[in-house]
């Protein structure tokens, strides 16, 4: 049986440590708060998914 090979994305640098402290303040607090800078990045990606056109 054939596996996919897939890429997989992997944080690095300021981007991981700012991702494992958001993730280590959300288990510490009953609230999870989305920064507004994620909220734009968010908007960005869904906004960059809507435009994507498969070519065929």
């Amino acid at each position: 049986m054939a596996i996919a090979i897939k890429n997989i994305p992997v944080l690095t640098g300021k981007d991981a440590d700012y991702f494992n402290n958001l993730v280590e303040d959300a288990k510490n607090s009953p609230l999870t708060q989305i920064p507004e800078k994620m909220k734009a990045a968010f908007k960005a990606m869904e906004e960059r998914s809507r435009k994507f056109v498969i070519k065929k």
